[in-house]
């Protein structure tokens, strides 16, 4: 029970972290469009390049596809970095700062804008955490092998009681421990393919409907993923 709070709280964090990319994500479109209308083409393929690396990032997957249709010839060199996800987002920092230095902004709007580049910040080193840090493998393996062992002494401690009923109740409590422990273990780690992993091509498809909707460009939106006949998403 404590191994699986831990890994839904694990998996929780991580679901609100892409929550709070959803909001910076808005935030910067919206404050852009309003103060930097000539500018928010290349914000917005910024921020949805942000969004896209790091479901990459998070999933150890080829983003070249979709950075280069959202950056053009700038994705190779986005590509060719270490962190691509970081070197966008030191990207929208130095735009940021040329506004300010060309004095087109105030310092209070400086903070405001910094304070959601921040929050991209934030959901980007708080992922890298979850991703890079799981459980420590002597806690899960310790925990793994006492479910096994549990569930193989499980019948001889019911046979005395429960007689011919043994092999089906011993069935139903194994299947509901070792249920639990596959379920943990899927959620320690939720940013994969897994049904009880994170949407986050649902997510990523989300945060671009929003972010051109806002633009006007209506024409251009993807496609919404809905869930299969199981509620799966990817």
């Amino acid at each position: 029970g404590f191994r699986n709070s831990v890994c839904f709280a694990r998996f929780s964090e991580a679901r609100h972290f892409f929550g709070a990319l959803l909001i910076a994500c808005r935030t910067l479109q919206r404050q852009v469009l309003a103060l930097f209308p000539e500018e928010a083409p290349r914000i917005q393929a910024l921020l949805l390049a942000f969004c896209y690396s790091l479901k990459h990032q998070l999933r150890r997957s080829d983003a070249r596809a979709d950075l280069q249709r959202l950056l053009g010839e700038d994705a190779d060199w986005v590509l060719s970095r270490r962190s691509p996800t970081n070197m966008l987002h030191l990207q929208l920092s130095h735009w940021l700062a040329d506004q300010r230095r060309q004095g087109k902004i105030s310092d209070l709007v400086w903070s405001n804008i910094d304070e959601s580049l921040n929050q991209l910040a934030a959901v980007l080193g708080g992922c890298e955490r979850l991703a890079s840090m799981p459980v420590p493998f002597a806690y899960g393996l310790l925990l793994h092998r006492t479910v096994y062992l549990f569930c193989t002494l499980l019948p001889f401690a019911l046979a005395p009681d429960l007689h011919y009923m043994t092999p089906l109740v011993s069935m139903f409590i194994s299947y509901t421990f070792l249920s639990l422990d596959t379920l943990a273990e899927e959620l320690e780690m939720p940013f994969g393919y897994q049904n009880n992993h994170l949407p986050m091509d649902a997510i990523c498809a989300n945060i671009e409907i929003s972010l051109r909707e806002m633009a006007g460009e209506e024409e251009t939106l993807p496609t919404p993923l809905r869930p299969d006949a199981y509620y799966r998403l990817t």
